[in-house]
């Protein structure tokens, strides 16, 4: 049973892909600068495992929109949502970008309806008090023309989310798993949405079900009821699953575009002046930007004050020594011992910066690190706290380590006036 319980399994989730699918359309894979594993999450098994839809697979931050015009109501389905995640229901398109309800199980970040642009940035956001109810980290979502319900919980919609109709449906999430199923639209005729792709499961399960069941027979009539050698023939079956599973396993990532294609991400390569490096990885390439205009690094080299000081900042994703100046872009994962390599071997003019994430850095580690930088005379910015306190503005994040274009838009705002001071 054991066996077939897995070959079954891989047998439903064998080449079943939401790029197989083709139902539904990556918002990460349409980036100018694109996002680590993104490619990653559509094309692997993971995202749709066991018939459901995993928006928090590879990093989380999935967005996802459904292709087909025909869209009904009622819509309903059963979301599961962990501790401290966020869910984001869209609605419909308008000429600026979609309309959609956030659902915060975050306790700093809020629930709300909300009109967001291509870029991330909220363009109104009205705050839901609403604590919702989940059992078992499971509630099922009802939405219709005038009301969303959550749970137990009604929210009522403004008129301007019923102006284009339902004409737009899409899922969001942020950087915890997050699992749709059961999703169904209209009444007649009820449509539902699967994210098992392979038809006929049941037939495969049964008639492999059957199949082994003869062996089995086989083997105990053969073995004259001999208990010692059925255990041993279950056990090879059994054993057999999990090499199932290894063939099962998750998907190799993609490269990192930076490590492939360093120069298309340089921004400006030909701009003269005095060279800054930017110590990092993909967030200061711009990893998220809809367009390289929107990345950090061209709003940086196109900052009037900057380009008036002829400074080049040049993103460097493996840090050498070298008598350039630099800005070195810390993480919550780094260590002292990688701070005080880089306050040894960078100039007096070296800039540290607190790299942001979507949740929280250790907070002893960033006072450690605050005191290091302070007493050994170098200027910090922390820019994880500025996008931290501007959370509620819109979609930060595409991964721990990329921005959107909005995200990126507040970040050259938490750098270009540090940077302008040091470099006067």
């Amino acid at each position: 049973m054991v066996f077939v319980w897995s070959l079954t399994h891989f047998i439903m989730d064998f080449d079943n892909t939401l790029e197989e699918h083709g139902l539904w359309d990556s918002e990460k894979m349409h980036m100018d600068i694109p996002v680590p594993a993104a490619e990653s999450y559509f094309k692997s098994k993971e995202s749709v495992k066991g018939g459901e839809l995993r928006l928090g697979e590879w990093g989380g931050f999935n967005q996802l929109t459904f292709r087909s015009a025909h869209l009904y109501l009622p819509l309903g389905f059963d979301l599961v949502l962990f501790p401290e995640g966020d869910f984001s229901l869209l609605l419909n398109a308008t000429p600026n970008g979609f309309h959609g309800v956030r659902i915060s199980r975050h306790p700093a970040i809020l629930s709300g309806l909300f009109e967001v642009d291509r870029s991330g940035r909220f363009l109104f956001f009205d705050k839901v008090n609403t604590k919702f109810e989940f059992r078992n980290n499971k509630t099922r979502i009802h939405f219709d023309k005038d009301h969303l319900v959550v749970g137990n919980s009604i929210i009522s919609l403004p008129e301007v989310f019923k102006l284009n109709g339902f004409n737009f449906l899409g899922f969001r999430t942020g950087g915890k798993q997050t699992i749709i199923s059961d999703v169904a639209m209209g009444i007649d005729p009820l449509v539902k949405i699967k994210f098992n792709f392979l038809e006929d499961f049941l037939a495969y399960a049964v008639g492999i079900s059957i199949f082994f069941l003869s062996i089995y027979a086989a083997v105990h009539i053969n073995f004259r009821f001999n208990p010692k050698n059925v255990f041993w023939v279950l056990l090879a079956l059994a054993s057999m699953s999990f090499v199932l599973d290894f063939f099962d396993s998750k998907t190799q990532p993609e490269s990192f575009p930076y490590m492939t294609s360093p120069v298309k991400y340089s921004s400006s390569p030909a701009m003269d002046g005095e060279v800054i490096e930017l110590i990092g990885k993909d967030m200061i390439f711009g990893a998220g930007a809809h367009s390289v205009n929107d990345s950090l690094l061209h709003r940086l080299n196109n900052s009037p004050r900057l380009k008036q000081n002829k400074f080049r900042l040049v993103p460097v994703h493996e840090f050498k020594t070298g008598p350039e100046r630099k800005i070195f872009f810390l993480g919550s994962n780094d260590s002292e011992e990688e701070l005080k390599k880089y306050m040894e071997s960078g100039d007096a003019n070296s800039i540290f910066v607190f790299k942001p994430h979507p949740y929280h850095w250790d907070v002893q580690k960033m006072e450690s690190f605050s005191k290091l930088i302070s007493e050994n005379g170098f200027k910090l910015i922390n820019a994880h706290q500025y996008l931290w306190q501007r959370r509620s503005t819109g979609f930060l994040f595409w991964s721990e380590s990329s921005l959107t274009s909005w995200g990126q838009e507040l970040l050259y705002e938490a750098l270009e006036e540090g940077l302008n001071e040091s470099y006067e």
